[in-house]
């Protein structure tokens, strides 16, 4: 059987590539990760040490852009509502691989040796880090991934995520360590809320300096493009646009106004 974990370099499907190794040791297991060019190099280190304890064979796709670069070909600030970063740099390279074996721009293989079958495409089940609190995302995976089978181990099971890490003796991803909710994007997740950008910006200023500024260039070349004055940012608060460079100003004299739980998050392969 042909077992495609999509490893997004987090701990949830950390957790499923454990599950699926521990139960289908003599299956063909493959933990497939896509590269929007953007995350935080602890992310590399993470997915190489995960490939190497569990001896799973590792595929890593690009097509070496990041989301900054959709972002200015599209003339399009990317928010929670419409992420194409997350559309063209994962589900899409994923879909034409698995449709259509169509490889992108780069292809990469670690432990290639642990591969059981390389005809790893040929009818996969494929397995997402979903758990029973997201349980309402199930249904748009399903029906975005048809005809493929698609599976959700963490729905039944419950993992200890600090006893995983040392079962395998690997250092949790530095972005869990910095309070982020996800270990994707080096916590520059475009699909964020209040309190993961303020996070980015007390965790890691350089990041969200530059997440601001490339905010604040794109919104003025949109407005120049179609002789407008609108601002075009990340986020929304109470249906308006909000920009980081706002966000910043709050926490900096009235940041009791800043919504903390608002934690919005990535949701790549799903949307």
């Amino acid at each position: 059987m042909n077992r495609i974990v999509f490893f997004s370099g987090g701990k949830s499907s950390f957790a499923v590539a454990h599950l699926l190794k521990t139960k289908y040791q003599q299956d063909n297991i493959v933990l497939y990760f896509t590269d929007t060019c953007f995350e935080d190099e602890d992310l590399y280190r993470f997915i190489i040490e995960v490939s190497n304890k569990l001896e799973l064979p590792l595929l890593i796709h690009s097509i070496g852009l990041t989301p900054l670069n959709l972002m200015d070909e599209d003339n399009f600030v990317y928010n929670s509502r419409i992420a194409n970063c997350s559309k063209k740099l994962k589900s899409q390279v994923a879909k034409r691989f698995l449709d259509k074996g169509i490889k992108p721009k780069n292809e990469k293989w670690h432990n290639k040796q642990y591969l059981k079958d390389n005809n790893f495409t040929n009818n996969p089940i494929l397995y997402f880090g979903i758990d029973f609190t997201e349980l309402h995302r199930t249904i748009a995976i399903q029906k975005n991934w048809q005809p493929y089978k698609v599976e959700f181990p963490l729905i039944d099971e419950l993992i200890d995520y600090d006893l995983l890490f040392d079962l395998y003796e690997i250092k949790k991803p530095s972005l869990y360590q910095k309070g982020f909710t996800h270990n994707n994007c080096g916590g520059r997740c475009i699909k964020g809320g209040q309190g993961h950008w303020l996070n980015l910006l007390i965790k890691d200023y350089g990041r969200f300096e530059q997440m601001r500024d490339f905010e604040i260039y794109l919104s003025d070349k949109i407005n120049k493009k179609n002789n407008t004055n609108i601002k075009h940012s990340f986020m929304k608060r109470k249906h308006e646009p909000y920009m980081l460079y706002e966000l910043e100003s709050d926490y900096k004299n009235k940041p009791e106004q800043i919504d903390l739980f608002d934690i919005g998050g990535c949701g790549c392969f799903i949307d």
